[in-house]
């Protein structure tokens, strides 16, 4: 029997979509782990995906996971929800990074076999379809995403 009940909880969570509006949802399958809110992108083995690992990865954009109920992340070769369109939390690179305004480009930071979210256009790529809806909240940040252009 629950007899408490936390008054602070998190405003958001990371692979947790931002508000209610029209969004996109697919469904995909990974060969290896895919993380809650990482992006992921088309594979060369059709119905697959995986998260990128070279710039030219970047101009294939599947979307990003949305986060579960259950488990850590996506197991390989289970089923992903991805969004394609609509709004989403995401980790943000640092929380010591200048801020971040309205409507900026997202730019994706390739590193370890990682994509990271940054607002940095150092050492990143611009992910096209996707801007920034405001400022880090504890580490997380909202962006939007639309990558329905295709393949």
């Amino acid at each position: 029997m629950q007899i408490d009940f936390p008054i602070k909880r998190p405003r958001a969570i990371v692979g947790q979509k931002v508000d209610s509006t029209p969004s996109t949802t697919v469904s995909a399958v990974s060969d290896v782990p895919v993380a809650f809110g990482a992006l992921v992108v088309f594979s060369e083995v059709p119905s697959l995906c995986h998260t990128p690992k070279t710039k030219e990865e970047l101009l294939k954009p599947l979307g990003i996971s949305l986060r579960q109920y259950y488990g850590l992340r996506y197991e390989p070769q289970t089923a992903i929800s991805v969004l394609r369109q609509g709004r989403i939390w995401v980790e943000g690179v640092d929380a010591t990074e200048a801020k971040i305004a309205a409507g900026e480009p997202v730019f994706i930071k390739l590193s370890e076999g990682k994509a990271i979210f940054t607002s940095k256009s150092k050492d990143a790529f611009e992910l096209k379809g996707s801007i920034y809806l405001e400022g880090l909240v504890e580490a997380k940040v909202p962006i939007e995403i639309n990558f329905l252009g295709g393949k």
